[in-house]
């Protein structure tokens, strides 16, 4: 049974103190609807930001298997608010039809870190995407919401959450799965995640400006 619900109501206000993030763009989210959320992957947190700070529905989300194994109550509270286990690294049929299910319904939404792991660079690069991101938005026929941290989520610092414009890949439906055809859509998608990362810099120094010229004029 998903609980995600009863723990984003506790889970907002608490996020809200200890990572203090402002959503730019929110509109965009609200306007989506169903389809695929990818996001730049900085911490563990990240997930859980994004759930209580943006996501407005049941959330579902892939994590690797290891974090669900690592006791009975860290496996239940993960599939309680939508965690999809999977195999980092391998084919993961199992993980690949959960996904299928959720995409298959127009309501509801997946969230991926599509870098498929950690980016411990202190900087705002964007590691290599795995390929089953694009795979599943082209085989599930749906579209992606690009979201961008602008930078790694720190207690009581104000950080900032970006939400680009979705991103269409019907151009790659027709493709045959071939090697070639992945890495095609894969770079697609990765160039317009570079350009969200180009527009979120561009948003928060905007904002900063704008912080620091009232300043000036106190």
């Amino acid at each position: 049974m998903k609980l995600y619900g009863f723990f984003r109501f506790f889970l907002n206000p608490l996020a809200k103190i200890l990572w203090p993030t402002t959503v730019i763009n929110r509109q965009n989210y609200k306007n989506f609807g169903g389809g695929m959320i990818i996001c730049n992957h900085y911490s563990s947190l990240d997930g859980v930001v994004i759930g209580s700070r943006l996501i407005q529905r049941d959330m579902n989300v892939l994590i690797k298997k290891e974090a669900f194994e690592e006791s009975k109550i860290s496996n239940w509270f993960l599939r309680s608010v939508g965690g999809i286990p999977v195999n980092r690294g391998e084919p993961d049929l199992q993980a690949i039809k959960a996904v299928m299910n959720v995409l298959k319904d127009e309501k509801k939404q997946l969230v991926i870190f599509p870098e498929g792991t950690r980016n411990r660079a202190n900087d705002d690069s964007i590691k290599p995407f795995k390929h089953g991101t694009a795979r599943f938005a082209i085989k599930a026929k749906r579209r992606i919401l690009p979201v961008m941290y602008y930078r790694r989520l720190r207690p009581f610092k104000r950080n900032y959450m970006y939400v680009g414009e979705p991103i269409d890949m019907s151009q790659f439906y027709g493709d045959k799965p071939t090697e070639e055809n992945k890495e095609r859509a894969t770079a697609y998608l990765y160039e317009k995640m570079l350009e969200t990362r180009r527009l979120c810099n561009e948003a928060v120094e905007e904002i900063m400006a704008k912080k620091n010229r009232k300043k000036c004029k106190k």
